[in-house]
């Protein structure tokens, strides 16, 4: 059966569904080429998220309002905090947030893969020592042309603030 979303917004050629948890708060977001097939009744909170992600192009601090479910593993967790820490328009490598986390890069590596909050716990914002790295667990392809886009996207808007009066 496919997964059903409670608001949707699509965004640089993906579509991004949020879907909630029995509290309300943003359990996943899916990331896919093609609008999903069915969509609930969507309610207050539904509408909220979809709202906040359609808005993001124009203010990427939208999504960080949106209730979230809590993160997986307690690792996640210290990982989410020290990605939400991240200005918008700036990136940090793999490595460095290893080393404020005491982990390994590629510990991060996984766990920016896994991440089920997309967007709103802006794992995009993780880049390669060498270059933008993957996304969604792809160096190439649609996926990683929509980090590029993100990101862009992020530097605009910053770029745009420190200009304005």
């Amino acid at each position: 059966m496919p997964e059903v979303a409670d608001g949707v917004a699509r965004l640089g050629g993906l579509y991004l569904a949020a879907i909630l948890d029995q509290h309300g708060r943003i359990a996943r977001v899916a990331v896919a080429e093609e609008r999903p097939p069915a969509l609930r009744p969507s309610g207050e909170a539904g509408q909220r998220a979809g709202t906040a992600l359609e808005r993001w192009p124009m203010d990427p601090s939208a999504p960080a309002a949106l209730p979230r479910a809590p993160a997986p593993t307690p690792f996640q967790a210290r990982l989410r905090e020290a990605l939400l820490a991240i200005p918008i328009g700036e990136t940090r490598t793999y490595g460095a947030l290893a080393r404020q986390l005491g982990s390994s890069a590629r510990a991060v590596g996984a766990a920016c893969r896994a991440n089920p909050l997309p967007l709103l716990v802006p794992c995009h914002r993780v880049v390669a020592a060498d270059g933008p790295g993957g996304y969604a667990g792809q160096r190439t392809g649609l996926r990683a042309r929509f980090k590029a886009w993100l990101l862009e996207q992020e530097r605009r808007h910053a770029d745009s603030h420190l200009r304005a009066p």
